[in-house]
């Protein structure tokens, strides 16, 4: 007999193709909402402090990128340590992604004379997207195996 999708328990599994894109996909929201919180902030504070609004913006953005990813990409896993262990493992992840971005942004500014709003830290989030990947999926929303299969 058929019975329709229930929201409360969401559909567990998915390809990892599908994840991949769904997790693409926030991030490339997260990528438009860094670029506007750093073109506000340097507005705000001034070019000249485009490292410390580049901090700030992708705080911004990994707050955002965490609810949407635990409520709509990882929605049907648990992951573990609850929402609070959840946040605090991707924002290290993301914090420790600063200890790669900021320097090559500093680079790619600096010494290369590219324009840090566009080509630097666009460059800088894209080198990182693979590994922001990987951990999401391996740690923080892992799925949960046990002897007959993963858990639903």
């Amino acid at each position: 007999m058929y019975s329709p999708p229930n929201p409360r328990h969401p559909r567990t599994g998915g390809s990892i193709a599908w994840i991949l894109i769904k997790f693409g996909f926030v991030g490339g929201l997260g990528i438009f909402l860094n670029q506007y919180v750093l073109f506000l902030l340097t507005g705000f504070y001034g070019v000249s402090y485009y490292l410390l609004s580049a901090v700030l913006s992708s705080q911004a953005a990994v707050l955002v990128n965490f609810a949407l990813n635990n409520f709509l990409v990882f929605r049907s896993r648990a992951g573990a340590g609850g929402i609070a262990g959840r946040f605090l493992l991707f924002n290290m992840v993301s914090s420790s992604d600063l200890l790669v971005r900021i320097p090559l942004l500093w680079g790619l500014t600096s010494a290369l004379g590219i324009s840090y709003l566009y080509a630097a830290n666009l460059a800088s989030i894209l080198l990182t997207f693979g590994a922001r990947f990987l951990v999401s999926e391996k740690k923080i929303w892992a799925k949960h195996v046990n002897a007959t299969g993963p858990k639903p």
